[in-house]
């Protein structure tokens, strides 16, 4: 027997109520799902992240020297910023990087910019 066919405008505002909890929860999966992959991408070593970082950079811009900013920005810390200056310097350096202070004069201070390793790594 089929079921008689009920087009009151309640109907109608039910359904609507359905489809956009079904919408929310489709949005609020695919929120939890980057939030983990976030988590994930921060809770990996920074040298690791630093590797595959240094990885998609150009063959012709390898040897460049760059300010530490540079690092800083492309790699997302812990609460979402940018990782700390301190734990992306420890990471240059045990990836072999070096920094120089570039000196300019009394009053205006010094840039210091990190160099790769000489063999290229």
């Amino acid at each position: 027997m089929d079921k008689p066919v009920n087009n009151s405008p309640l109907t109608g505002f039910v359904s609507q109520l359905r489809d956009a909890a079904q919408c929310r929860r489709t949005e609020t999966a695919v929120d939890v799902e980057a939030e983990r992959a976030a988590f994930k991408e921060a809770s990996t070593p920074l040298v690791e992240r630093l590797q595959r970082l240094l990885a998609t950079i150009p063959e012709s811009e390898c040897q460049q020297p760059r300010p530490l900013e540079w690092f800083r920005i492309r790699l997302k810390g812990r609460e979402g910023r940018g990782a700390r200056a301190d734990d992306v310097s420890n990471a240059l350096r045990t990836l072999g990087w070096r920094r120089e202070r570039c000196w300019r004069n009394d009053t205006d201070g010094f840039r210091a910019l990190w160099y790769p390793p000489a063999d290229g790594n």
